[in-house]
């Protein structure tokens, strides 16, 4: 019943509509065009939508790409500030590293400094020996002042001692006959007026005695007791070795420096023993075996020191020159490597580094490492150094 109540009133209302729209066209025109227009308006409302969409979109995207290129710009201003900052860390460790280095630097050259000052104080103490008076007398130490003193450019010669020959006495016989008796010994020292031999003259069968007229030593004997003689034969050399002659051989290089008159100094090379005369002879002519020119002197000989036949080494002086420091070659050491010289003062002897100038075979020129005045070894010096390799053997520092 409900159903056909609705179905007959829905009928009406058709019928009405349809009538109403009979009658007034324009109405749905209207709504026709109500209709269409809201369609219309759908439309554009959904392109404005749509293009606002769209726009969104866009916006959208460039925000996403806004967003993206902010965020690679604050990506680089990171990294930027993180490059900066890791500079920064590592310029900051660099100085850091920096300054640790120039303090370790620092460090060391103080430790050094003081390491090299502790070992100059060490090398100080250690470098000096000590020795008591009784010592340095028992030693035979001789120690001298510095001084200045002329130091001679000298020609070194080589020769020999010989027999002064105008010191020797030739005996012989007066007559002939046989000897009786001899009396004296080759080699023996006789005095002038003794009595050598005695000898029977063969013509009167006289004796008479052979004696010597010059006191020396018996350098040679041919006579023999019962040995018959000739007259004027040669029986006995008596020579006088008071004096004596030394030899020298002047090479060619050599010849225009040497002169009658000049200086000469004899040394032995095996001994101490030294001696100055001039030179009294210089041959004319060149000995056509060794090469050389003979110059000679004669050399006072006392103490019998100088023995024919000895080899002897001379000086001549051709030059000289006044030096401000001049000591004894004998002052002279080796000592570590280097030219030392044995210095004294209140705390003993240390070996003074000096640099040597001109020299010859007696004298050095110092010309640093010494002062006139200060007190030095000037023989047995060896001592001093044999004190301090002691020394430096004992505080582990051997082999210097």
């Amino acid at each position: 019943m409900k159903y056909i109540i609705l179905l007959i009133s829905l009928a009406l209302i058709l019928n009405v509509y349809a009538q109403d729209s009979h009658n007034h066209p324009e109405i749905i025109n209207k709504t026709k065009d109500a209709s269409e227009h809201k369609e219309h308006n759908n439309d554009e409302h959904e392109e404005d939508e749509h293009d606002d969409h769209d726009e969104k979109e866009d916006d959208h995207d460039s925000h996403v790409e806004g967003v993206e290129v902010h965020d690679k710009q604050t990506e680089d201003e990171d990294e930027h500030d993180e490059h900066e900052g890791h500079a920064h860390v590592e310029n900051k460790k660099s100085l850091d590293e920096h300054d640790s280095h120039v303090e370790c630097v620092e460090v060391h050259d103080e430790q050094n400094e003081e390491e090299s000052e502790h070992n100059e104080a060490e090398e100080s103490h250690e470098d000096i020996a000590k020795l008591s008076a009784h010592d340095i007398a028992e030693f035979g130490i001789e120690i001298n002042e510095v001084t200045g003193g002329i130091l001679y450019t000298e020609v070194q010669l080589n020769g020999e001692v010989v027999i002064n020959e105008e010191n020797v006495t030739h005996i012989s016989s007066r007559f002939g006959g046989v000897i009786k008796s001899v009396s004296v010994r080759q080699g023996q020292y006789v005095s002038r007026g003794t009595i050598l031999a005695v000898i029977e003259n063969s013509n009167n069968l006289t004796p008479y005695t052979v004696i010597t007229e010059r006191s020396g030593i018996l350098l040679f004997k041919n006579a023999a007791v019962g040995e018959a003689i000739g007259a004027e034969q040669e029986l006995f050399q008596v020579v006088d070795l008071s004096t004596v002659w030394v030899k020298l051989g002047v090479y060619q290089k050599d010849m225009m420096k040497i002169r009658l008159g000049q200086s000469l100094r004899i040394v032995d090379p095996f001994s101490d023993f030294e001696i100055t005369n001039s030179i009294s002879y210089v041959s004319p002519i060149m000995d056509e075996a060794s090469r050389t020119v003979v110059v000679r002197a004669t050399l006072t000989n006392r103490a019998g020191k100088l023995k024919p036949g000895m080899f002897v080494t001379g000086f001549v002086a051709v030059d000289s020159s006044e030096v401000s420091i001049r000591l004894p070659l004998s002052a002279v050491h080796q000592f570590e490597g280097k030219s030392v010289a044995f210095v004294q003062d209140e705390d003993g002897f240390e070996p003074r580094n000096i640099i040597i100038g001109k020299t010859n075979d007696m004298y050095v020129e110092v010309i640093t490492g010494l002062s006139v005045g200060e007190r030095y070894v000037s023989k047995n010096g060896f001592i001093i150094k044999s004190e301090l390799g002691k020394s430096e053997m004992g505080t582990g520092h051997g082999g210097h």
